[in-house]
């Protein structure tokens, strides 16, 4: 799961630091999948410059640790940002994710075109079962965001390597995090889009687009079969982040704000009509806060 209110916000906010190095909590559910996850990230960020202009005010590099955990996994993560201006950011993360082999966990199949369906909480039902597994993750991105008044803008474009040694060998593995099926070698792609609003000073409202592509290797066929991606994802829906008040600097507990997603599947090979209803919408709702260390 996406740090969605945590990134939100801070788009919404605009703030620029007020401490050297500063965490940030998001615990989350979700629904359609189902999904339960805690995320705590370290952000220690040495600025570049100093600007008066809100374009480039908020520059730094910074160096961000973080533990990702849920009932079925725990992902470790350590990633370097550099943002040059406000309204750009580069990052680099490696992010090793630990499947306990329950509760849902990592399941491997022999080809794209297998069946790794699930019903709206079930998992998925693969020849072997859920098992251990530990599957190593290089994250590469960009983020682009600006903000006018009471609007403002993010995409963030992820380019994600994986490497997993399945059982059996087989190319592709479920990947409950991003409800994909993965190759075992290889890369995908997401690509996040929100537009906010800021409706008062507690209140924002927004429209998120989410794209997740697998882009498969011509190793992960079998023989005879078509070459094609039948399991690209798109979604998309209203997101409201409400936060109780104000940022206060220098606080070890701050900005708690709760938020809200119901996002509709466009294209999803079994959760937009043929396993799942397209009227049954992806759920996410949590509450995040910060806090200067």
């Amino acid at each position: 799961m996406k740090r969605i209110a945590l990134l939100f916000a801070l788009v919404a906010q605009g703030t620029l630091a007020s401490s050297s190095c500063k965490y940030n909590d998001l615990l989350a559910a979700r629904f359609n999948p189902l999904g339960l996850s805690n995320e705590i990230y370290v952000h220690c960020e040495d600025r570049l410059y100093a600007s008066a202009n809100p374009a480039l005010a908020n520059n730094f590099i910074a160096v961000v640790p973080g533990l990702a955990t849920s009932p079925a996994s725990m992902r470790p993560s350590l990633s370097v940002e550099f943002q040059p201006a406000s309204v750009f950011n580069l990052f680099v993360a490696y992010q090793p994710t630990l499947w306990y082999g329950w509760l849902g966990s990592v399941q491997s199949f022999p080809s794209v075109h297998s069946d790794w369906g699930a019903a709206i909480v079930s998992s998925p039902n693969s020849p072997g079962g859920p098992y251990t597994l530990l599957v190593h993750q290089v994250v590469f991105g960009a983020t682009l965001q600006a903000k006018v008044g009471d609007f403002a803008v993010r995409t963030i474009t992820r380019l994600n390597y994986f490497r997993a040694s399945t059982h059996n060998g087989d190319p592709v593995f479920y990947d409950p995090r991003a409800d994909l099926l993965t190759p075992a070698r290889g890369w995908t792609l997401e690509e996040d889009a929100v537009a906010t609003w800021s409706a008062s000073k507690r209140l924002i409202l927004g429209l998120d687009l989410v794209y997740e592509h697998a882009l498969y290797p011509s190793s992960v066929f079998q023989p005879g079969e078509p070459r094609d991606n039948p399991n690209s994802q798109l979604r998309l829906g209203p997101l409201a982040v409400f936060s109780p008040y104000s940022h206060k600097p220098g606080a070890l507990f701050d900005a708690p704000a709760f938020f809200l997603l119901v996002s509709y599947y466009l294209e999803h090979r079994w959760r937009s009509g043929d396993r799942v209803s397209a009227a049954v919408p992806y759920l996410a709702a949590g509450m995040s806060f910060a806090g200067d260390l």
